[in-house]
């Protein structure tokens, strides 16, 4: 079989970084899965995609070493970086080329992927009640809830979450993250419900924001949990569970995520806690919801290759999904000191590279 190039589009300073020789390790199971599937692995960046160039500057690394040349459009690209106007335009010109570009499509508001799972009745049981932040809601989500979590619409990492819950009769507390000598802390807010704080009320008049009831977690040592379920198409073009990746927050913490300061386990670790609950069953079950949003978003979106999708439990064991992402930090959420926290969630790098060399043999 001819080696054939399989390209990734990376962001400004990954590209910088790789020019002059910082691989890390996900880059290195990448480039070796490729060449597995007779697949040279090059990095694109946006900005070298040129209109009326049937070339683009790339990165290969041979004998460990970067070098920057220009080489025919690879057919498949597998991009690694969050859309954008900009980016969106770019890939468009890649498809008039006839390039096939998988996760293009990478990014789609927490609302909007809430409402397409509630229109599925297959999927409600799983969903916490999820509504537009604005006055109105706020007064009944809080009438109805006594925990409120409060989150930015086109947010990540955590950022921009608020806590809201009740404290004793009609006392409300508020937390949130505040910038404080060039760190992020967070704040606690009191007040009497009614009498919105400001911070809150800032939200209301400028933000896209979501309200949910807060799922009762379950804990380790203490700390709520949740899990990342990389949810990949495989060298036969299916969608496949390839790894489910526990998050645990860090002590006086409710965000679990690893930008947050959250940390890896593997579900057994996790259920060491929970004698009752069977790590097997639970992971089978995980798997069949994650399979059948995948199968049941990618009817309508093209080229998905890779979703990551929140889901937690409770302390009995029950499901509940959190949220969807379509740009899944994999390095953060595997990788501890330069080394992989568990071998078998190496399939999270090496599935998508399958996926490539599946998309040329189809073509």
């Amino acid at each position: 079989m001819t080696n054939q190039y399989f390209g990734m589009l990376v962001s400004k300073s990954k590209y910088i970084g790789l020019k002059r020789g910082r691989r890390t390790l996900n880059d290195v199971i990448r480039e070796e899965a490729a060449k597995k599937n007779n697949l040279i692995p090059c990095y694109i960046r946006f900005r070298h995609i040129k209109s009326g160039s049937n070339q683009v500057s790339v990165i290969i690394f041979e004998d460990g070493r970067p070098l920057e040349k220009k080489i025919p459009y690879p057919r498949v690209i597998y991009n690694l970086v969050w859309a954008s106007p900009y980016r969106n335009r770019k890939i468009q010109y890649l498809d008039n080329k006839g390039v096939l570009v998988f996760n293009k499509v990478n990014y789609l508001e927490k609302y909007k992927f809430q409402t397409l799972l509630e229109a599925n009745k297959e999927f409600l049981d799983y969903l916490p009640e999820t509504q537009v932040l604005n006055a109105g809601n706020l007064k009944g989500m809080m009438k109805k809830y006594d925990k409120l979590i409060l989150k930015p619409d086109h947010g990540y990492v955590g950022r921009g979450i608020m806590k809201l819950y009740k404290e004793e009769n009609e006392l409300w507390c508020l937390t949130y993250k505040v910038k404080q000598d060039k760190k992020f802390v967070w704040k606690e807010e009191r007040f009497i419900e009614g009498n919105v704080p400001n911070r809150l009320r800032d939200v209301l008049n400028k933000d896209f924001y979501l309200i949910q009831n807060i799922i009762p977690l379950a804990t380790y040592k203490g700390s709520p949990f949740d899990f990342r379920v990389s949810t990949q198409r495989n060298q036969y073009g299916n969608w496949e569970v390839t790894a489910i990746i526990g998050k645990v927050a860090p002590e006086g913490n409710f965000l679990t995520n690893i930008g947050q300061g959250g940390t890896q386990f593997s579900i057994e670790e996790l259920l060491l806690e929970y004698p009752h609950l069977n790590a097997k069953e639970l992971k089978d079950k995980m798997t069949s919801l994650a399979l059948k949003i995948a199968n049941y978003f990618s009817q309508t979106t093209e080229q998905i290759g890779d979703l990551g999708f929140d889901l937690a439990i409770s302390p009995k064991g029950e499901i509940y999904y959190i949220e969807c992402n379509f740009c899944s930090a994999y390095k953060a959420l595997t990788i501890r000191d330069g080394k992989l926290v568990h071998d078998e969630w190496r399939k999270v790098f090496t599935t998508p590279v399958d996926y490539a060399r599946y998309l040329l043999n189809d073509m």
